[in-house]
């Protein structure tokens, strides 16, 4: 009798992943293809019941999926074919060739802060180059190659908000340096005492390091580029490259994003001249006049209770 197919969650529903190819339809649209680009190896799949979705909302998801298969980003897995099969939509890529990074944290390997930032940076970095919000990191879909750098697989099939990722990264470096995934059932409490109980958690970094990774689950940045950029300069602690942060974020006219990085500056080095600069970027400045400019007083006319009025009276 063979075992169940591993059952895992993604946003609000459940979907059968990681299992080899062996659903007739899909083997019937896709085995050729399969076989020819992984060497016979079985392809990695992954599918969603569209029972639950409007008819917008399926479009919606062969879209993403036709944005997903056009992805050609280092770092990212390569998709084999998407489609949508009877009542599924599925996605098949390349297998791992290197090792589950969930498999290796199982074991007795751990992660430093230096080792974390540096995975937390390197998936980032490709999700910013292919331009997509991934939605569902997880230990589980990433593969480390043979030179243990991680490959990204897997996707949710629902388009998510840009802060999913940061949070999904947040979580993973929370999961690398506690050995043990991030629950959220487990931190069940409000947001300020939650952040404070996640950094209990995390006994063996900075205070600082640990914040960042608190606020990053809490939701707090909105993108992953941001997240990496504080856990950073939290591993670092570097008010100026948080200040740099503050400055391109201004640039981009994202006063959220230049707020938060000064005041993640400012636990570091309060007085720091960089920080104080962005501070004055983003205080409101008051309106300017030219004092070169002769003022000119301009009589106010009150004519309501006439009955007419004559300019030449003004003569």
């Amino acid at each position: 009798m063979s075992s169940p197919t591993p059952k895992a969650s993604i946003g609000s529903f459940v979907f059968e992943a990681p299992f080899a190819l062996n659903d007739p339809q899909l083997e019937r649209l896709n085995a050729a293809t399969v076989s020819n680009q992984t060497d016979g190896a079985p392809a990695v799949a992954f599918r969603v019941s569209l029972a639950q979705f409007n008819a917008l909302e399926v479009v919606q998801i062969r879209e993403r999926l036709e944005r997903r298969a056009a992805i050609q980003t280092t770092g990212i897995a390569r998709v084999l074919a998407v489609g949508i099969a009877g009542p599924s939509a599925f996605a098949t890529e390349s297998p791992c060739s290197g090792t589950r990074l969930s498999d290796k944290l199982a074991s007795d390997d751990e992660f430093t802060p230096c080792e974390t930032v540096t995975m937390v940076r390197e998936l980032q970095t490709s999700l910013a180059t292919a331009q997509f919000v991934h939605g569902q990191i997880s230990s589980d879909l990433i593969c480390l190659d043979e030179t243990g750098r991680p490959v990204l697989g897997g996707f949710s099939f629902v388009e998510r908000a840009s802060d999913a990722d940061a949070k999904g990264l947040a979580a993973l470096a929370f999961e690398l340096l506690a050995r043990v995934r991030f629950d959220p059932n487990a931190f069940d409490y409000p947001a300020g005492v939650r952040a404070e109980r996640i950094r209990e958690a995390l006994p063996g970094v900075t205070a600082q390091f640990a914040g960042v990774i608190a606020r990053g689950i809490e939701g707090d940045f909105s993108t992953a580029s941001q997240f990496a950029t504080a856990l950073l300069a939290a591993a670092t602690d570097s008010a100026a490259d948080l200040a740099t942060a503050a400055h391109q974020a201004i640039g981009v006219k994202d006063p959220y994003g230049a707020n938060l990085f000064l005041d993640l500056g400012r636990r570091y080095q309060p007085d720091h001249p960089e920080l104080t600069a962005v501070a004055l970027r983003l205080s409101p400045q008051p309106s300017r006049t030219d004092p070169l400019a002769p003022r000119v007083d301009v009589p106010f006319i009150d004519a309501s209770a006439e009955a007419s009025y004559d300019p030449a009276s003004e003569q």
